[in-house]
Order: structure tokens, then sequence, then C-alpha cells
């Protein structure tokens, strides 16, 4: 008879009947790890198996003769050298024999359960996050924004379409901002800027995203991206965005790109926009997320 066993989802096996009630009897086997060999339909408790005591006899089966007790994993079968394995190892370690029916449940790996439990971001919180985060960089220009207004610029040379005439009229206009309400601006920005840096690298989060309750990471390991990942996504994110903006088109062209991304992540079964695609990131909830930093 071959028996199974299974601890904290890691399984290990498989032992022989009279190996098991060793172990059990030395106690490096517990009443509470879980057993399935042929005959049994599902994993049990081998506790259950053996109502409770430390020697099991299946129905069926010959009273065992005395032998010399074995440590826990010394199958011959399974591990040639006669060597002790602590329960510790063993239990660490993923089994390389046959798995029987139902040992999805022993061995299931921390990423297929962290898979499991994920919920992606919905498309509604990724625009509320990008919204809040435009929100928050306009209330840092805020005093440059009013002070500019107050010198009443002229509708119709702002509208002009010519680039150049348009850039030095908006110059001439910045230079009588006073110079107080110009820093006040710039610590403002900066203060955003490296709030927003900080999120980002740190938690994979913007201020929009933590707010929310959404976060980033990584697609393939569904941990939080590595350091150069974030920082390579943010910065090309910034420079792709900001010559969007400078394109002399009748379109905005920063618009389009961000609803392509919407458009695109609607429609994948993991919720990856180019910019995700681009550089191997997931977005979820963070409430999904286990063992969150």
């Amino acid at each position: 008879m071959q028996i199974y066993l299974a601890r904290n989802k890691v399984q290990a096996g498989p032992y022989s009947l009279e190996q098991v009630n060793q172990m059990l009897a030395t106690g490096e086997a517990l009443l509470d790890d879980l057993a399935w060999h042929q005959g049994l339909s599902q994993w049990q408790r081998l506790g259950d198996l053996t109502q409770n005591k430390l020697y099991y006899a299946p129905a069926g089966t010959q009273p065992l003769e005395h032998s010399t007790p074995r440590a826990f994993g010394d199958n011959p079968e399974f591990r040639p050298e006669p060597k002790r394995v602590s329960v510790a190892e063993l239990y660490g370690k993923t089994p390389t024999q046959s798995q029987p029916p139902h040992a999805g449940l022993a061995s299931k790996t921390a990423k297929q359960a962290t898979q499991d439990t994920l919920v992606y971001a919905t498309m509604g919180a990724r625009f509320l996050a990008v919204a809040l985060n435009v929100a928050l960089f306009v209330l840092a220009l805020m005093p440059f924004t009013q002070a500019f207004w107050t010198l009443n610029p002229d509708p119709k040379r702002l509208q002009a379409g010519d680039v150049q005439a348009l850039m030095a009229y908006s110059e001439e206009l910045a230079s009588q901002i006073p110079p107080d309400v110009a820093g006040l601006t710039s610590l403002l920005l900066l203060g955003y800027l490296l709030i927003q840096l900080l999120l980002i690298v740190v938690r994979g989060q913007s201020l929009g995203k933590l707010i929310v309750g959404i976060r980033t990471l990584d697609a393939t390991t569904r941990n939080k991206p590595s350091f150069i990942k974030k920082l390579m996504r943010v910065l090309a994110l910034s420079v792709i965005y900001l010559l969007a903006m400078g394109i002399p088109l009748p379109v905005n062209i920063t618009l389009v790109l961000l609803a392509i991304n919407y458009f695109m992540a609607s429609n994948h079964p993991q919720k990856q926009g180019w910019h995700d695609l681009l550089f191997g990131t997931i977005v979820v909830k963070s409430s999904s997320i286990k063992n969150k930093k």
C-alpha cells in the first residue's frame, strides 16, 4: 500500500503502511496531517482514518511484524541513502513522485493561491485614479493659475494657431507672475511629484491609486514589481505623455493614448492595457493582495 501525507498544502510520499505507523509512533507524523491512498476518494485527516489512534490498520490488511524503526522520510524507494530527514525539511520540498488523485489540494503552490485571490481593478477604478492624479496636479498649479488669469490674457492670442507665437505670449505673461507665487507653485509641484514617485517606487501605487484602493503588481510573480521595473515604467510613461502633449495636432494625443490603453485593458483577460503589456504589470484591488506591504 502506497500512502501519501500532506501538511501545510505540501505533499510527501509515498510511504508504506509500516512507515506511516512508525512515524505515528515517533510523533513525526501527526494525526492532523492529511492522508490519501488508493481506495480513498479524497484526502482525509490521518486521525480520522486511525480512529485518533497512533496506529493505522486499514480493513483487509494483516498485522505488521515488528521491525527496526526508521526516521520520517526514510522510504528506500523515495530516498535511497539512509539519511534521517526532519519533518520540516521534508514538508518544505515539492514531491517528485507522481501525484495521486486530488493531489492538487495538497500541493497547490503559493503562486497559484495568490492568482486565485487576486481581483483585477475595474476600468472605472483605474480611470478614477487617473482623474484624481490630474485633479491633485491642477491643485498644485492653482496659485500660478490664479495669478495667470488675473493678468487678463488676450483670448485671441491664447487661441492662435501659431505654436511659436503662443509660446512667446505665454512666456511674456509668465514673466509678470509675482516671484513668491511662482516659488510657492514650484514647491507644491515638487512636493506632489516627490510623493507620487515615492508611492510608486515603494508601494506600486500612485496617489490616485492609493485613494481608490488599487495597486500595480508584476504580471509574472504577482508581487510588487522590481525597483528597476517601477522606475522604468514611471520614466517611460512620463516621457511618452509629455511628448504626446507637445504634438501640435487638433486632437489631444494624450487623451487618445489613454483611451487606447483603457480599451485594450477592458478587453484583455488580465485587464492589461498597453501600459501593462509594455512593462509586464497588472493592476489589482489592494484588498485582494495577501501580505500587503
